[in-house]
């Protein structure tokens, strides 16, 4: 059971950072444009996201980061990284509106 947690908690690990990736991209490209993002970066989006997602995963694996949190981090602490990364992301959308709206 402790091995099938460890699995799951990992994927979580992988997918936590594909995601974080996707939005950072977003989140830079956003930030940078504050009147249009050009038609460039929404025709390449998922493949320049992905591809760099990807790196980074295997990268993340080969150097067998995802099996090294578990010495310092437990499933707990993971799911407060979550919550630390989403208001962090929340209040950016938040500074980033209110600054256009000025």
């Amino acid at each position: 059971m402790d091995k099938l947690i460890r699995r799951l908690s990992t994927l979580l690990l992988v997918l936590w950072d594909v995601l974080s990736v996707g939005v950072s991209v977003y989140l830079a490209i956003r930030l940078v444009y504050f009147t249009g993002i050009p038609n460039f970066y929404t025709t390449y989006f998922w493949a320049f996201a992905g591809g760099l997602s990807a790196v980074l995963v295997l990268f993340n694996m080969l150097f067998g980061c995802y099996n090294r949190v578990w010495s310092s981090l437990g499933f707990r602490d993971i799911l407060f990284q979550i919550m630390t990364g989403l208001l962090n992301v929340g209040v950016l959308f938040v500074l980033d509106f209110s600054y256009r709206v000025m």
